[in-house]
């Protein structure tokens, strides 16, 4: 993207993601707005990944265990886990993935007693 960004005039390079969502500027040169679709589909993966980390079935210590040390290395190395939600609706929470971690760390760690 740097590279991109180096060969287009700001004024063709205007469509961008703020938070969840892809603002596309029509106008654009389409080389950018390809990148920034890509990039935006990247992100979209990777919130989907998580999600499905944070919900995974740990049925051990080992596990519980392993969710929680990546999600600390994860943020220790300086990244950010996406805000997620446990459904939708009214009745749906949301909040920090790390939170999500926990809770279900702690069910697991519930069923083991």
């Amino acid at each position: 993207m740097a590279r991109c960004a180096k060969k287009l005039d700001i004024t063709r390079r205007q469509t961008e993601i703020d938070g969840d969502e892809l603002y596309v500027v029509e106008n654009d040169d389409p080389r950018w707005i390809k990148t920034q679709k890509e990039l935006y589909a990247t992100f979209a993966a990777v919130d989907d990944i998580a999600c499905e980390l944070v919900d995974a079935d740990l049925n051990s210590i080992t596990g519980v265990t392993a969710l929680l040390k990546y999600g600390l290395e994860h943020v220790e190395a300086g990244h950010v886990w996406p805000d997620i939600s446990d459904g939708e609706g009214k009745d749906a929470k949301h909040g920090a993935w790390l939170h999500f971690a926990v809770r279900n760390a702690l069910e697991a760690l519930e069923k083991q007693k």
